[in-house]
């Protein structure tokens, strides 16, 4: 949590709302303590690194649109999604 604090290019958090090893609380709480451009994309199912195996057009969505707005505009909005 100590070097969130220090990015400054574009952050996109994918985070399940099921994982045990990387509790969402903690990914809200990251993504309050970065000071970067940044959004925060729940999903409800999958454990740790398997969210792409239950949500696989989300998934790929919230990446296209995390890297288009990047594109368009140098930077993305501050944004939760699926909170």
């Amino acid at each position: 949590i100590f070097r969130i604090g220090k990015l400054k290019k574009p952050i996109l958090m994918l985070q399940s709302k099921e994982d045990k090893y990387s509790l969402p609380h903690r990914a809200k709480d990251l993504y309050n303590k970065c000071p970067a451009p940044k959004r925060l994309a729940y999903f409800e199912k999958g454990r740790h690194s398997h969210i792409k195996i239950n949500a696989p057009e989300k998934y790929d969505e919230i990446i296209v649109d995390f890297l288009r707005e990047i594109c368009e505009n140098g930077t993305v909005t501050d944004t939760i999604v699926g909170e």
